[in-house]
């Protein structure tokens, strides 16, 4: 989509596009996790400190339970809430590729392009990147894209402190699990502890990232877990979820954020399927604890993500999806075609 700048020292480069922007226009992926609003939030909070008018962007709105963080500007839902401004950046974070932000931010950039002349960066962690932007810096190596954005901060002499060590707390601890997940690096320990060095309450953060369930969102996880199958002799855990069981505890999609990973808690699991509704068919989710590599599967049926955790977007209801692609997990299982003997 945009010509690609390559730089030996990608941080370099982008340090560089972002300290010498006038205006910067930060994005990132639709239905947002914690990586992705914390990682927004927190490159709003760099610009803002070295005095670029900044505006931030996401197509759906950012979830209840992650919309805690104070960003130094409201994030916006729609370009149009932009109005007649124009920034000269633009940065793409913890996107796989720029259709992730939406098609409304590709429109935007090309039509805006052609008027100003300006500029996209991409920072983000997924292998399959295909480097879309002018400068991009993407590695797979790092945790969680908020891991990048710390960098970044340091780079140009800014500390992690206040709202913006806040938001990168967030976007490490929900992409390492609390830490607790395969990815987790001795870089990501280390930057925690530089947070909270600097004032980070973990006791007052740990309220806000997780005391907030409601007692509708409790029985349904309660409801979901008494279905849960164990398939391919307790490899294998699914979950196949339906509008009906949702509407049944009055509960938004939403509620479901975090369920896949908690199933990895079953005793002997190599990976874990979940099927839920969305609005195009269904949304599958899978997880491992880094011992098989679920993007790869997830890469058969148009999908990504990473090692441990990867998702995958199909046309098909929830039950239906999940047989299809219990075929793919039964072939890195080494497996015979499991979702023929296994009803689900």
């Amino acid at each position: 989509m945009f010509e690609v700048v390559s730089d030996s020292l990608p941080i370099q480069a982008v340090a560089r596009s972002v300290s010498s922007a006038g205006s910067i226009l930060a994005v990132t992926h639709v239905n947002p996790d914690g990586d992705a609003v914390g990682s927004l939030v927190a490159l709003g909070h760099i610009a803002a400190s070295l005095h670029i008018d900044v505006r931030l962007y996401c197509e759906t709105p950012i979830p209840d339970n992650l919309n805690w963080l104070r960003p130094p500007t409201p994030v916006v839902a729609s370009l149009d809430e932009l109005g007649a401004w124009r920034p000269d950046l633009v940065v793409f974070l913890d996107c796989a590729d720029g259709k992730r932000a939406g098609a409304a931010v590709t429109g935007y950039i090309e039509r805006n392009r052609e008027e100003t002349g300006l500029n996209v960066v991409c920072i983000d962690h997924h292998v399959a990147n295909p480097n879309f932007a002018d400068v991009n810096w993407v590695d797979p190596a790092m945790s969680a894209t908020g891991i990048m954005v710390a960098l970044l901060a340091k780079k140009l002499g800014i500390p992690l402190s206040g709202d913006l060590g806040e938001a990168l707390c967030l976007a490490i601890v929900s992409d390492t699990g609390s830490f607790s997940y395969a990815n987790t690096t001795a870089l990501a320990l280390d930057l925690t502890a530089e947070i909270v060095r600097n004032g980070l309450s973990m006791a007052d953060f740990t309220v806000k990232y997780e005391n907030h369930w409601t007692l509708n969102r409790m029985h349904l996880w309660g409801s979901l877990m008494q279905e849960v199958r164990l398939l391919c002799d307790g490899k294998v855990v699914v979950s196949v979820i339906t509008d009906e069981i949702l509407e049944r505890h009055s509960a938004p999609r939403a509620y479901l954020e975090g369920y896949a990973s908690w199933l990895r808690r079953l005793a002997d699991t190599k990976v874990v399927l979940l099927a839920r509704p969305s609005r195009n068919g269904s949304k599958i989710s899978l997880r491992s604890m880094g011992d098989v590599d679920v993007q790869q599967i997830a890469a058969e049926f148009g999908g990504g993500g990473h090692k441990g955790a990867a998702g995958i977007d199909m046309t098909e209801q929830p039950r239906d999806a999940a047989v299809k692609v219990l075929e793919g997990v039964c072939r890195a299982l080494g497996e015979p075609c499991c979702s023929a003997k296994c009803v689900l």
